[in-house]
């Protein structure tokens, strides 16, 4: 096992940004470090940067623009069932794609991660 050197390095960031980001890690159970190595490692991995990146055409900025201003937006929300089956629908699509893929864990950890999750939900619109 290899020993990962860690660095500091000092980057500028948009404080709002920083902030409401802070708070999703700190929910997720990780530090910015730990945010900016998987982002990283993910830039290492895809060779690039691990998103799309796309200047939007006049249209789309145009219905942006209407959205922030909230028009002709209609209004929209889940049933309790709907985001139910939606949880339901992904976590049995996870435990497939856990079932498909080598991921190196062996299957004592994979029951143990499946127990671990067992009856969580996922959360819309926090």
């Amino acid at each position: 096992m290899s020993i990962t050197v860690k660095e500091t390095t000092s980057i500028k960031l948009d404080k709002e940004s920083k902030e409401k980001a802070k708070l999703i890690f700190k929910e997720l159970g990780i530090t910015m470090g730990d945010a900016f190595n998987l982002f990283l490692r993910q830039v290492n991995l895809h060779h690039g940067i691990p998103f799309e990146l796309k200047i939007p055409s006049e249209t789309t900025k145009k219905v942006i623009k209407e959205a922030r201003q909230g028009k002709n937006v209609d209004d929209f929300s889940l049933q309790a069932s709907t985001v139910k089956n939606l949880n339901s629908a992904i976590l049995n699509w996870r435990d497939q794609l856990d079932d498909s893929l080598d991921i190196g864990y062996t299957e004592k950890e994979l029951k143990a991660i499946r127990k671990e999750s067992a009856g969580r939900e996922f959360i819309w619109n926090k």
